[in-house]
């Protein structure tokens, strides 16, 4: 069977009545007179006979019907499915068949429309403000009708749509200011206008004052969501049972410390103590336990104990003693003998005292008891269970790996494959938490290659004299890897930096002489260097330097790379990504091959691990539906078209300009703004100058990007009639280093938007990549490019902030850097619109400057809806379990702070949410039917059972469709809710918002608030500019940054999109 839904008779643009719709159940419910169209409707494909929402849907090879403008039946394929129709070139779709009212729209030229069955196509509804149309012709540009009644009618009859239209029934119209006119009430005390405008400075507020003195609890969860459809899902986890026998474990505190030498040269011996200093190397700490815990093993009375390589130790059993020192300890006996004519090595003394016995069935008694602390019981097993692994593959962090298995990457690098393990509390029970992990290596080989990369060079003779600039980055590429030698059988040390003259004239003294590195090496063990030219490696440290050549240095295998760049990323990206089915399979094999039933370490402290998968219970949240001005329709699977929507706020561009700093001809770069004025007016960008200057650099010899930018907003600073300059389009050669140029100069130094695009883009001259330009250009010029139909819980009702704050820190090999903190808050009831404030700090996960950055963000809100911030919603990133305490103390209080720093009485209830993704979860669903089309758990769905804390209120959130590989769920946590927001409320909003991201039609994995901060404080790492003459520097003493502000005339902006 299928159900028809009919518009009633429209005319000229006038709206026909709804006659009504069949709900899931088979109900009729009637329509409504002068309706303008379904509000509800989605034509998404069923070949199941299933329902979606309220709309039921024919069976599969049942074509539907169309009636006067509206459609059922079966739609198939409408989202950009490359099978002839419905998706690919011809982007519309099928309802039902296609003389049947199905129509396309072909190539983009002429829009064919099948409306009612073929009966009227082309150009439907009158002129402007009476529901107007589009032209036959795409390129025609005709237009929705003016004001909030622009879109299409349902018109019956006389109806039908523009060809490939995938709408679901009109939109809301054009919709501008912020939603929040009729909500709440406006200021009216003089003196609290005084305040939220910014008039009055800051109120000083001491951190010793009464109102900051609160300590906040983490809240518990409130309860569980019931109104979701349930499914059954598998989790990468294993139950792990204990022994009851086994009730205590015994920690034991572990030093390690190098033998003081006594040598008759004192200066030698000087020279080794200063050395003995230096903190140990991690790895170095872990081999020389293992190697005292093997060499003393009958002090231990047989008894397994485990360790985790740093400074603790674990023993089922009490050892005979409570304070023991193991001297003299080799850790060379764990690996090959020293050969002969090595230099003699030194020893190690380990120390272990007693330091607590831990009760384990304090894990069970959290379970009923919350404050009681389970934690060191957790780790104590965990370390025990990670031993026998930590003996024999490679540790990096809770990850094992093994160098059997690699890939070669470029730049003298591998990608190696492992798993992650960790014991973490369940509901009710332990869990062993499993995943497939992958990290880059340095791969073993000449320290050359490493050297020729970081240059940035083909040949390594070609290499002159560095810079100041080139020796400090390739100095940051070889930081702390450690090498051998090849002129002599010695033992691995690491790279402590590099000198900034070649080894032909790095001098030092030898034998009472000074002498060159390589003068020294051509004396002493004849070898001629080939790279004089290249500097030497300092294997020794600042201030009593070992100068060797590159070229007699090898990397040592099993070393993590700390420098991974955009390429790298990439390759590992498609190395790693592995469909879900594929991935499960490989995390049961690791399970197996760990060996659990067999370790001993595990058997000690009774510990019994189930070798199946968890299956847990998960929620499947209803989708939202997403509003264009003249459409409205519910995502399937987390994916919408943009095609043929109009923006619900579009901007108008008047002043902006084309800079081109690449290979494009002036008539490829017309003929691109052209299509780009077309797209954009299509979608809803008012562009007044579809003409904007070009300045291109073969009218500019030599200049460089900046100046050819300085150039043009000089230029459009001139056309005063057209108001101020409002973006620059920036066509690129490629991804380079020039895009920070670009953005710093355009975000602090000119203040004008800017847009970069790849020259090969340009070239090509799709539509769809300027419909994607359109979505970044409408935001960063003010608009609004979709709303939600529905009310935002809390959000839509009162006037509320929602906040997203994160820090970045620089990669592993920056150097020095200063972290990057940023926070981002909305401005409107739609959460369409947010605004930014960064910071540059040193290296912390606590965010300086916030109590300031919130309270510009609080003014913001004000200046944007006239209305006071009533509630709080604060999402943070990045903050591990470890960490959440803290955190919450720390940014609860700079909130409060913030609050009191506009006006005493501003104290609003705050929801603190924080955002992880950088977890190992994976769920996969057990029925086909619950998953996308990539195989991965399908959008919305929830899981906050089973696997989720005992007590706290957390819970995993898929909120995107899987693109490659295996889907990563945001885990949520809220620590701490004065709004009193249930488990249902936290859950809907959070997905909700994943809909509302401008920059795609697609919903994303974690709450735009938290993704706009991240996008934020990655573009304020383009304002750092290292060891500049400025005042304002951020970083250690050694290295000097000056952090440029956002410009005055942007920062109000989404500049960042």
């Amino acid at each position: 069977m299928s159900y028809d839904y009919y518009g009633g008779q429209g005319g000229g643009g006038n709206h026909g009545q709804y006659a009504g719709y069949y709900d899931y159940r088979g109900t009729w419910w009637p329509g409504y007179p002068s309706y303008d169209g379904p509000r509800s409707y989605h034509p998404a494909a069923s070949s199941r006979n299933e329902s979606h929402g309220r709309w039921t849907y024919a069976r599969s090879g049942q074509g539907g019907n169309f009636h006067g403008g509206a459609f059922d039946g079966r739609a198939v394929n409408y989202n950009a499915q490359p099978r002839g129709y419905g998706g690919g070139e011809r982007d519309g779709y099928f309802s039902g068949r296609a003389d049947r009212g199905g129509h396309f729209d072909g190539d983009g030229g002429r829009g064919g429309n099948y409306g009612g069955g073929g009966e009227r196509s082309g150009r439907y509804g009158g002129g402007d403000g009476r529901g107007g149309g589009y032209s036959d012709r795409a390129e025609r540009g005709g237009h929705y009708g003016g004001g909030a009644r622009a879109h299409y009618g349902g018109g019956g009859g006389r109806g039908g749509e523009r060809g490939g239209a995938n709408a679901t029934s009109s939109g809301v119209g054009a919709v501008p200011g912020n939603g929040y006119e009729a909500v709440g009430a406006p200021i009216v005390d003089p003196h609290d206008e005084e305040e939220w405008c910014g008039r009055l400075p800051p109120r000083d507020v001491a951190v010793d004052c009464m109102e900051l003195q609160q300590t906040f609890d983490i809240c518990r969860r409130p309860n569980f969501a019931v109104h979701a459809r349930t499914i059954a899902v598998t989790v990468n986890c294993f139950a792990l049972t204990l022994d009851p026998r086994v009730e205590e474990i015994y920690k034991y505190h572990v030093h390690v410390e190098r033998t003081p030498l006594e040598h008759d040269n004192e200066g030698r011996a000087r020279g080794e103590q200063q050395a003995s200093a230096r903190p140990l190397r991690k790895s170095l700490v872990r081999r020389v336990i293992s190697a005292a815990f093997c060499q003393y093993d009958a002090e231990f009375d047989g008894h397994r104990v485990s360790h985790d390589g740093m400074g603790a130790a674990y023993s089922a059993v009490r050892l005979p003693w409570d304070n023991k020192v193991l001297a003299g300890v080799n850790p060379n006996l764990l690996g090959a003998a020293t050969a002969t004519g090595a230099r003699r090595e030194r020893g190690f003394m380990v120390t272990l005292k007693f330091v607590e016995m831990i009760n384990v069935r304090e894990l069970f008694d959290h379970f009923t008891r919350p404050k009681v602390n389970p934690l060191p019981a957790l780790q104590a097993l965990d370390v025990a269970a990670r031993h026998l692994a930590a003996q024999g593959l490679i540790p990096v962090g809770r990850n094992f790996f093994s160098m059997r298995k690699t890939q070669p990457l470029r730049g003298g690098k591998e990608l190696s494959w492992g798993y992650h393990q960790s014991i973490r509390l369940g509901q009710q029970k332990l869990l062993l938490n499993i995943d497939q992990a992958a990290t880059v290596f340095y791969a073993p080989g000449p320290l050359l290659e490493l050297v020729i990369v970081a240059l940035n060079v083909r040949d390594a003779r070609s290499v002159g004299p560095l810079s100041e600039r080139d020796a400090r980055n390739l100095s940051r590429a070889l930081r702390k890897i450690e090498v051998t030698t090849t002129h002599r059988s010695d033992r691995k040390k690491p790279i402590f930096g590099v000198s900034s003259q070649p080894a032909s004239a790095t001098l030092f003294e030898a034998d009472g002489a000074t002498t060159s590195v390589a003068e020294y090496f051509r004396r002493r063990y004849n070898i001629t260097l080939q790279y004089a030219n290249l500097p030497a490696v300092n294997l020794g440290g600042r201030n009593r330097p070992t100068w060797l050549p590159v070229e007699v240095c090898e990397v040592a295998p099993g070393q993590q790379c700390q420098n991974i760049n955009d390429l790298d990323t990439a390759e590992i990206i498609r190395q790693t990504s592995q469909r879900p089915e594929v991935r499960a399979k490989n995390i049961l094999e690791h399970a197996h091959s760990a060996g659990f039933e067999n370790d001993p370490f595990v058997k000690a402290f009774g510990m019994t691990v189930d070798m199946r998968m968890e299956t847990v219970e998960a929620k499947v949240l209803e989708t939202p539906e997403v509003q264009y001005a003249n459409v409205l329709e519910r995502p399937r699977m987390g994916m919408w078209s943009l095609k043929d929507r109009t923006f619900v706020d579009g901007a108008v561009l008047r002043n902006w300009g084309v800079v081109v700093h690449a290979n494009v001809s002036e008539s490829d770069v017309q003929r691109f703004v052209r299509t780009l004025c077309n797209i954009a007016q299509l979608r809803g960008i008012n562009i007044e100058n579809r003409q904007p200057p070009i300045t291109h650099q073969d009218h500019h010899r030599g200049a460089q990007v900046e100046d050819l930018m300085l150039t043009c907003v000089r230029g459009l600073e001139q056309q005063r009639s057209l108001g101020p300059p409002q973006l620059v389009v920036v066509i690129m050669r490629g991804r380079s280093v020039l895009y920070s140029d670009i953005k710093r100069t355009s975000d602090t130094l000119l203040g004008v938007p800017s847009q970069c695009l790849l020259a090969s883009n340009v070239v090509k001259c799709q539509t769809q990549y300027c419909a994607n330009v359109c979505m970044k250009m409408n935001v960063k010029l003010g608009g609004k490019n979709l709303i939600l139909r529905d009310d935002l819980p809390l959000v839509s009702t009162t006037p509320a902030i929602v906040i997203g704050a994160s820090i970045s820190h620089p990669r592993s090999g920056m150097g020095s850097r200063p972290s990057i903190a940023s926070v981002v808050a909305s401005l409107d009831r739609y959460s369409a619109k947010y605004v930014s404030r960064v910071a540059a700090q040193r290296a912390s996960n606590d965010i300086a400057q916030l109590p300031h950055l919130l309270y510009d963000l609080f003014l913001a809100f004000y200046q944007a809806t006239s209305r006071k911030p009533e509630h709080i919603v604060y999402y943070r990133d990045g903050v591990s379990s470890s960490e959440q305490h803290d955190i919450l103390q720390t940014e609860m209080k700079a909130l409060r702070q913030a609050c009191l720093m506009v006006s005493a009485s501003f104290k609003p209830p705050v929801t603190f949410i924080v955002v992880n993704t950088r977890h190992h979860m994976r769920a996969f669903a057990s029925h086909s039917s619950d998953e996308d089309r990539s195989g991965n758990i399908q959008p919305g769905t929830v899981i906050d059972s089973g696997v989720v804390d005992p007590h706290r209120f957390d819970f995993y959130l898929y909120g995107h469709s899987g693109l490659q590989g295996t889907s990563c769920p945001a885990h949520y946590s809220v620590l701490y809710d004065e709004n009193g927001m249930s488990a249902e409320d936290v859950h809907r909003l959070s997905y909700s918002l994943c809909y509302t991201f401008a920059r795609c039609t697609r919903s994303v994995s974690v709450v735009p608030p938290v993704y706009y901060a991240q996008l934020a404080a990655t573009r304020a790492r383009c304002f750092l500019n290292e060891a500049s003459d400025g005042a304002s520097t951020a970083g250690p003493s050694r290295s000097s940054y000056e952090f440029l502000d956002v410009h005055k005339n942007i920062q109000d902006s989404m500049f960042f999109m």
